[in-house]
């Protein structure tokens, strides 16, 4: 009878071991699709688009115009560090680019890996014609 009740017990340990390492594996499995997720949505530009972000941060205004007109670019696409062009034009002060990157609808709110708009880094680096565009785009007041 004894060997019967340790029997149920070991069994009962097993289950509970079984549904344990489930709920790893699981949770395991969904944090790798999540981060698989971000990795490959910020790791999909075109050569339009990074174009577009080397031409933003040389603050190179007819290129980033002529690029804007592709059907492939991405006008908030952005670099393994999460800048979008808007981003690298304002922190650069390239203010006749901001122009055209907000006119072609940039997202104004876009914040890059360290958390930090176009219009924080325009103000650090005291680029007082991009903060003008940047607050006028943005509706702050």
């Amino acid at each position: 009878m004894l060997r019967n009740a340790n029997f149920g017990a070991e069994e009962d340990a097993m289950r509970s071991f079984r549904n344990t390492r489930g709920q790893i594996i699981l949770v395991g499995l969904l944090a790798l699709s999540v981060f698989a997720c971000n990795s490959a949505k910020r790791a999909t530009t075109t050569p339009e688009t990074d174009a577009l972000l080397r031409a933003a941060r040389s603050g190179n205004a007819d290129t980033v115009k002529t690029l804007l007109t592709s059907p492939n670019v991405d006008v908030n696409g952005v670099d393994a560090d999460g800048n979008t062009a808007l981003i690298e034009a304002a922190r650069f002060g390239h203010d006749d680019v901001v122009e055209a990157l907000l006119i072609a609808r940039a997202d104004v709110n876009a914040k890059n890996k360290q958390g930090k708009t176009a219009l924080m880094l325009a103000s650090e680096g005291g680029h007082d014609d991009c903060v003008r565009l940047l607050t006028q785009a943005s509706g702050v007041r």
